[in-house]
């Protein structure tokens, strides 16, 4: 679980594409993104920022107190799981 926390953290120099391959390699699916950003005027965001800010897939809906958080907007489709039949 670790690992899998810091190669989350790595999407952070990312776009939305890295925030798809964590999901579909861990199975599992998200609504929200958190992102902690600098306090300081004229600080440099993270690359995922600007990312979602332009991916029609995400809102903001919270920029305060050094935070953002991004809503998902459309969920892919669970992995539906087909039971083998043998002949």
């Amino acid at each position: 679980r670790i690992g899998s926390h810091g190669q989350l953290i790595a999407c952070g120099d990312g776009d939305s594409a890295c925030l798809d391959r964590w999901e579909r390699e861990r199975e599992t699916q998200y609504t929200h993104v958190y992102i902690r950003v600098p306090p300081e005027k004229g600080a440099r965001y993270p690359a995922l920022v600007p990312a979602l800010l332009n991916d029609p897939a995400y809102a903001l809906i919270y920029a305060q107190d050094g935070a953002m958080i991004f809503r998902r907007l459309a969920l892919p489709p669970a992995p539906s799981v087909i039971p083998e039949t043998t002949p």
